[in-house]
């Protein structure tokens, strides 16, 4: 949120409360008026949350929007495996990675991108 909307200057006030469970944060901001945080939105559409989303330089962030690479705020998520992973990381890999598995995330209004090698 620096980086994007606060800006790499701004202060930390002594009265700002940081949260790092998502559940907590969702909840703050949905009790406590003219708050702000950063959490999924795939979370935020699949339970149809009543939040405000942050547009970028005019820039709604839609699943459209985030496939197009025209909103900057995402944060990627990833799998990290050892080379010779046990037979069931391998095959929850595989499936994450095979159609039905995007289809599965897509399902869930996650953003699937193909890996660059």
């Amino acid at each position: 949120m620096r980086k994007y909307y606060l800006g790499q200057d701004l202060k930390i006030s002594s009265e700002a409360v940081v949260l790092r469970r998502e559940s907590e944060l969702i909840a703050a901001i949905q009790n406590t008026p003219y708050s702000i945080g950063a959490f999924s939105l795939a979370y935020a559409i699949s339970h149809k949350l009543p939040v405000n989303h942050l547009s970028l330089n005019g820039v709604e962030p839609s699943l459209e929007n985030i496939k197009n690479n025209k909103y900057p705020m995402v944060i990627p998520i990833g799998i990290t495996i050892k080379k010779t992973p046990a037979k069931s990381v391998k095959e929850f890999v595989n499936y994450a990675m095979s159609q039905a598995g995007k289809e599965e995330l897509a399902k869930h209004n996650f953003v699937v991108f193909t890996q660059k090698k």
